[in-house]
C-alpha cells in the first residue's frame, strides 16, 4: 500500500478511533450486563426486594441497550471513513483499530476478550462493510488480581455462590477457604451485626416465642421468623457491583475526549463542508457518550443506595430483634404474674380474687404495650424502606438513542476542498 498524504492519514486515524469507540461500546453492553447481574441470593427475601430487583435488571437492560446503539453508530462511521479514505487515496486502506483511548483502563479485558478486528480491506470504489460485535459463546476475561479494581471484578465470577453450602474434609480450617474469604469480604456492617443476633440468641427467642404462642398472644408471623429473613441478603454484593458499573460511565468519558481530540486533529487537515459536517455529528455524539455516562453512573448511584439501604435495614431488623425480646420477656413475666395470682384465689377467694383481676389487668396492658411496641418498630423499619429505595424506574433515565446525523455530505465526495 502507498504512503498516504497527512490528510488522508488524519481520514484514517478518524476512521480507527471511530472503529475502536465501536468495539469498546459493544465490549460496555456486555460489560454492563455481566456486572449487572447481581445474583437472586443478594437481594434477600424481604417483602420489598422482589420489585428492587426486578426494576435493577429493567434499568441494566435500558444501558446495555444505549451501549449497542453507540457501537452500532460508530460502526456505521468507521466503514464510512473508510471507504472515504480509500476513494480519495485511490488505494487500499486496510481497517485497524485504535485503542488508545482505553488504555491500561479495567475494562481492557473484557475488549481483548469480546472484540476481534475485522481482517477488511478498503477498496476504492468499494463498499466496506464489517462487524465489530461479539459473536456470541462464552468469553473469559482475563482480569489481574493485583489492584483493587481488579480484584472487585474478579469477585463477580464467584459471588453467585455467595449462599451455597460447601462439603469439606473433617479438620479443614473453614476460615482459609476461598468461599469464606469471599463472604468476609462482602459481609457489611448491618449484615454482621443481624447475623451475630441471630447466633447468639435465635433459639432463646425461638423458645419464648413458642411458649406465648401457646397463649395465643403471638402474631400470625414470627418475630424470628421475619428478622431471620432479613438475614438472607447480601448488599455487600450488590454495592460491589454497582461501584463497579462507574467504571463503564468513566470508559464512556475517556471515549468522548478522545474523540473530541482527534477531531480537532481532522480539522487541521480538512476544511470542506463534508468535514464540517463530520465534526458536528461527531460533536452530538460526544454529547450522546456524557449522557449515557451520566445514566450509567446514575444507576450506579442508585445501587449503592439499594445496598446501604439494605445494610441499614440489616441493622434496624437487629434492633427490633432485641426490642422484641424485650417484648416477649415483658410478656412472659404479665402472664407468671397472672398465674400466681389466679392459684393464690383458692386460698383467700377475696383476695386472691383482687389480685387475679390485677395480674390480668397487667397482662392485657403488658400485651397491648407489646403490640404497640411491635406496630413502632415495623414502622421504622418501613420508613428506612420508604427513605432509602432506589429509584431504579426514574422515567428521565430510559434507554436514549444516539443521535442521528443532521447531514449526510460526510458520507460522499465532498471531502475535497
Amino acid at each position: 500500500m502507498t504512503t498516504l498524504s497527512v490528510e488522508a492519514a488524519a481520514l484514517v486515524r478518524q476512521a480507527s478511533g471511530r472503529y475502536a469507540d465501536a468495539m469498546v461500546c459493544d465490549a460496555v453492553g456486555h460489560y454492563v450486563t455481566h456486572v449487572g447481574a447481581v445474583p437472586d441470593a443478594a437481594w434477600g427475601t424481604m417483602d420489598w426486594t422482589a420489585i428492587w430487583k426486578k426494576n435493577w435488571h429493567e434499568a441494566v437492560a435500558d444501558r446495555a441497550r444505549e451501549a449497542r446503539s453507540a457501537g452500532e453508530r460508530f460502526d456505521d462511521i468507521a466503514e464510512t471513513l473508510y471507504q472515504v479514505a480509500a476513494d480519495y487515496t485511490g488505494t487500499d486502506v486496510k481497517v485497524a483499530a485504535d485503542f488508545t483511548a482505553i488504555g491500561d483502563s479495567p475494562l481492557r479485558p473484557f475488549v481483548d476478550a469480546l472484540e476481534r478486528v475485522a481482517d477488511a480491506t478498503a477498496h476504492p470504489g468499494g463498499r466496506l462493510s464489517m462487524s465489530s460485535g461479539f459473536g456470541g459463546g462464552p468469553y473469559a476475561p482475563a482480569i489481574p488480581d493485583d489492584t483493587g479494581e481488579g480484584h472487585r471484578l474478579n469477585l463477580l465470577f464467584q459471588d453467585g455462590k455467595i449462599n451455597q453450602q460447601e462439603m469439606w474434609p473433617a479438620g479443614t480450617d473453614l476460615s482459609r477457604t476461598p468461599s469464606h474469604r469471599m463472604r468476609a469480604e462482602l459481609t457489611t456492617e448491618g449484615r454482621r451485626k443481624l447475623a451475630e443476633f441471630i447466633h447468639r440468641w435465635a433459639d432463646d427467642l425461638g423458645r419464648a416465642e413458642s411458649i406465648v404462642g401457646q397463649w395465643g398472644l403471638l402474631p400470625a408471623e414470627s418475630g424470628l421468623d421475619r428478622i431471620t429473613a432479613a438475614l438472607s441478603a447480601w448488599p455487600g454484593v450488590i454495592a460491589n457491583r454497582a461501584n463497579l458499573l462507574k467504571l463503564g460511565a468513566n470508559t464512556y468519558r475517556d471515549l468522548r475526549a478522545n474523540m473530541a481530540a482527534q477531531v480537532k486533529d481532522l480539522q487541521q487537515y480538512w476544511k470542506s463542508p463534508a468535514a464540517g459536517a463530520y465534526a458536528i455529528y461527531a460533536g452530538s455524539l460526544g454529547d450522546y457518550y456524557e449522557a449515557i455516562a451520566g445514566n450509567l453512573q446514575w444507576l450506579g448511584e442508585e445501587g449503592e443506595k439499594a445496598a446501604q439501604t439494605i445494610d441499614g435495614l440489616q441493622l434496624a431488623f437487629a434492633n427490633l430483634g432485641y426490642q422484641h425480646m424485650l417484648i416477649i420477656s415483658a410478656q412472659l413475666k404479665a402472664y407468671l404474674d397472672a398465674a400466681n395470682s389466679l392459684s393464690h384465689a383458692v386460698e383467700d377467694p377475696l383476695k386472691g380474687l383482687a389480685n387475679a383481676v390485677t395480674g390480668l389487668l397487667s397482662s392485657l396492658n403488658t400485651s397491648w404495650a407489646a403490640a404497640v411496641q411491635k406496630a413502632q418498630a415495623d414502622l421504622d423499619v418501613s420508613r428506612k424502606v420508604i427513605e432509602g429505595a432506589p429509584r431504579f424506574t426514574d422515567e428521565t433515565r430510559d434507554a436514549r438513542q444516539p443521535p442521528a446525523s443532521p447531514s449526510t455530505e460526510w458520507r460522499g465526495h465532498a471531502w475535497k476542498p
